[in-house]
């Protein structure tokens, strides 16, 4: 999901199959790369999206709204973020995953939009 912070009428969603599509990577770094600047993009992935990080798209994808190394805790981890897609990462854009079984990952924050 995303929502733009000058503009916050503007919101969509949308899902990617890291692990049974083999375009999913693709398909969500072309998502987020058609996304304007200062949009503010929520996301999580369970079980095992890591499957076709070896393409590198997914990390490009997850990098380009502030995502930071290591992306994947392992098989079958879980993975949320709230982050933000420009040169100057806000306070809230955070991440956290947790290990099998640790799961489901949630995140706790306030975003304040500028009226």
């Amino acid at each position: 999901m995303w929502l733009s912070m000058e503009k916050r009428v503007n919101s969509t969603k949308a899902s990617f199959d890291w692990h049974g599509d083999r375009n999913g990577c693709s398909k969500s770094l072309s998502w987020v790369n058609n996304l304007p600047e200062g949009s503010i993009v929520l996301g999580a992935y369970q079980d095992d999206a890591g499957y076709r990080f070896y393409q590198d798209t997914c990390g490009k994808a997850l990098k380009l709204i502030g995502a930071v190394d290591p992306l994947q805790a392992g098989y079958r981890a879980s993975f949320a973020i709230a982050g933000y897609k420009g040169k100057n990462k806000p306070y809230f854009v955070q991440q956290k995953t947790n290990s099998q079984g640790k799961g489901p990952t949630d995140l706790k924050n306030k975003i304040i939009l500028n009226a």
